[in-house]
């Protein structure tokens, strides 16, 4: 058995003490958002949720719960489009490390109390405690055990953020999470690859996108209800946090499918909050508003299609660029997508081009977005 990093003990162990100082009114103790955590169930007035933990791209071994370190329990949970109940671990606490200085030192290699241990030294956070709590047994038996162990340090290195900063590895969350921007350049194999209709074939996560936006309704909506698009995100793409995404997006405030454009405005928002917004943003929005500078009239239209849900303020800079630099024919998806970025920074150059325009299809477009914009403004107190 390898350090903690592994199978997630260490990022185990970050949570449920981070849980234990947000009950108590205090800042986690990793850089983990409590409202996130609570939002999705993870965790509860009972304890953290370990089946929704994984989905949140925590990686964790099938037998951490053997390991006595922790108290847990089996809850029965609503989860799912149709919110089935199902089988729960809840871990609701941390157990007293006690046993270990009254462990027999021939009974060590047997599998419970040698499987206690083992998980100690492979923690990289708990491993000096191990040693200095029961130094007199673990002399005795250390050969015998196939372990690799931590390299030790002065207790000053175990301070919170020394600890942190040792246990976090190069390309890991800074809680252990999933990093959810490296499945852009993630290969999937072809047999993995969903044949596709009016949304093209689901290829990697870009064509994911792509084809959520692409696709007729009906056919995302049977998507959506054979959770075609979540058995890509976690058996083709191996992340069980875009999976667990999916699902949850794909399913309303009332335990049902969601329809297919709330859908839509749901996965887009999270996308453009999310941190994958930035590689979003260079790989497929920027080239796509570039394609509206010479494409057909048709081709125009569907890029709004596409992009309408993907616009936030960080594209007006784009879009301003457009406005005058497109040919006529797609000047109104720019004007279009200029109303969905909900930036009233653009509404300056859209009253210009009302006022000045001498094309009737362009000022009333330019019109119809001015009125949009302002009615989102006026939500915000403008």
């Amino acid at each position: 058995m390898k350090g903690g990093r592994d199978h997630g003990l260490d990022a185990l162990l970050f949570d449920i003490v981070s849980y234990g100082l947000f009950q108590k009114g205090k800042e986690p103790l990793s850089n983990i958002d409590p409202r996130r955590r609570v939002k999705r169930g993870i965790w509860t007035d009972d304890g953290v949720d370990l089946n929704l933990l994984r989905r949140e791209g925590v990686d964790l071994d099938d037998s951490i719960v053997e390991c006595r370190l922790f108290q847990t329990e089996s809850m029965m949970v609503k989860e799912g489009l149709f919110r089935r109940r199902k089988e729960h671990i809840i871990l609701s606490g941390l157990s007293e490390l006690g046993w270990v200085e009254d462990v027999d030192p021939d009974e060590l290699q047997e599998k419970g109390d040698a499987g206690g241990l083992a998980w100690v030294l492979s923690s990289d956070l708990l491993y000096p405690l191990g040693i200095s709590a029961s130094f007199h047994s673990f002399d005795r038996v250390l050969e015998g055990l196939e372990i690799e162990r931590a390299v030790q340090h002065d207790p000053p290195r175990t301070s919170q953020i020394q600890v942190r900063n040792m246990l976090l590895g190069s390309g890991e969350g800074d809680n252990g999470e999933e990093d959810l921007s490296s499945l852009f350049s993630r290969k999937v194999k072809k047999a993995d690859w969903i044949k596709g209709k009016s949304g093209g074939s689901i290829k990697d996560l870009g064509t994911l996108i792509t084809a959520v936006y692409h696709m007729e309704e009906e056919d995302l909506q049977r998507s959506l209800e054979g959770g075609d698009l979540a058995d890509f995100a976690g058996k083709a793409l191996h992340s069980n946090l875009l999976e667990g995404e999916i699902l949850n997006l794909s399913s309303d405030p009332d335990g049902g499918i969601e329809r297919p454009d709330e859908f839509r405005k749901r996965f887009g928002r999270w996308l453009l909050e999310g941190e994958m917004a930035q590689i979003l943003l260079s790989d497929i929005i920027k080239p796509r508003l570039g394609q509206l500078r010479s494409c057909s009239a048709a081709e125009g239209r569907r890029l709004g299609l596409l992009l309408k849900y993907l616009m936030d303020a960080r594209s007006s800079p784009d879009l301003k660029g457009l406005l005058f630099d497109v040919p006529p024919r797609n000047r109104v998806t720019v004007i279009q997508l200029m109303a969905s970025t909900g930036d009233v920074s653009v509404m300056d150059l859209l009253e210009r081009l009302q006022e000045l325009s001498s094309v009737e299809e362009d000022r009333d477009a330019a019109g119809d977005a001015l009125r949009e914009l302002d009615v989102g403004a006026g939500s915000n107190g403008r």
